[in-house]
């Protein structure tokens, strides 16, 4: 598997793409969630607000994968 790296500026404009929808539909947390050891995505939504919440591990995803499990954050909006 690939992971590629996006340029910095189009995922910080869809974080706000997406929270500005979240906002206005009325939802008061948003939830992101991506592959453990996506260390570039961490650092992106860690910058845009979002904290841990939560992760999901299973030996045989990553057997599958290569990734351990996904990785949960949340901010309020």
């Amino acid at each position: 598997m690939t992971i590629r790296s996006a340029r910095p500026g189009l995922v910080q404009a869809l974080i706000v793409h997406a929270l500005e929808k979240g906002r206005s539909a009325g939802f008061a947390r948003a939830t992101i969630s991506f592959l453990i050891g996506n260390d570039a995505a961490e650092r992106a939504y860690t910058k845009a607000g979002f904290v841990f919440a939560e992760e999901k591990r299973d030996p045989a995803f990553e057997a599958i994968i290569g990734a351990p499990g996904f990785r949960m954050f949340a901010r309020t909006i």
